[in-house]
């Protein structure tokens, strides 16, 4: 079940897309680790990758675009999507949040700019290139600049097997 119209209504009309992402990576970081060890009860590779991510979340005052972007398409669609429906001490849910923050940007989920901005989601730490195609799109993105954590994009990787991720010629993950 998506949100309703009342859900979205409650976030804050002043919000910019960063005050978005800081209640939603507020949230996870107060509760996502009991939340879902709660509700899966087991250690998985889905709950490895979202701990992962979790750990390896930008701080709010420092996110890129682009990450903010791969995140709030992680509440709607991937490893945080388990937190949709979840509130904040606001009664605001984690998808109003992120479905209010792309809508600033773009024109809803399905825009297509929205859709490449998650597949590339910004790019690693380290100083080589990373190449992401996703096999179902045909998007390819080459990255270099200091935007994305690596664990966020090994997790991603693990996540998501219709994505190649590789580092030059050899596969991250």
């Amino acid at each position: 079940m998506g949100l309703t119209p009342e859900d979205l209504e409650k976030v804050p009309k002043n919000f910019t897309r960063r005050d978005c992402y800081r209640r939603i990576y507020e949230w996870h970081k107060k509760h996502g680790k009991q939340e879902l060890k709660e509700r899966y009860q087991r250690e998985d590779a889905y709950s490895k990758a979202y701990l992962d991510l979790l750990e390896e979340l930008p701080h709010p005052d420092a996110v890129s675009e682009e990450c903010m972007d791969l995140i709030f398409g992680e509440v709607i669609y991937m490893l945080m999507e388990w937190s949709y429906h979840k509130a904040d001490e606001f009664e605001i849910k984690m998808a109003a949040y992120a479905h209010f923050g792309i809508n600033q940007k773009y024109n809803g989920i399905h825009d297509d700019r929205f859709k490449k901005s998650i597949l590339i989601g910004g790019s690693v730490m380290r100083n080589e290139s990373i190449i992401i195609t996703s096999h179902s799109s045909g998007y390819t993105a080459t990255l270099r600049s200091a935007q994305m954590p690596l664990l966020l994009l090994r997790a991603l990787a693990v996540h998501r097997p219709s994505y190649a991720v590789a580092f030059k010629n050899r596969r991250l993950y």
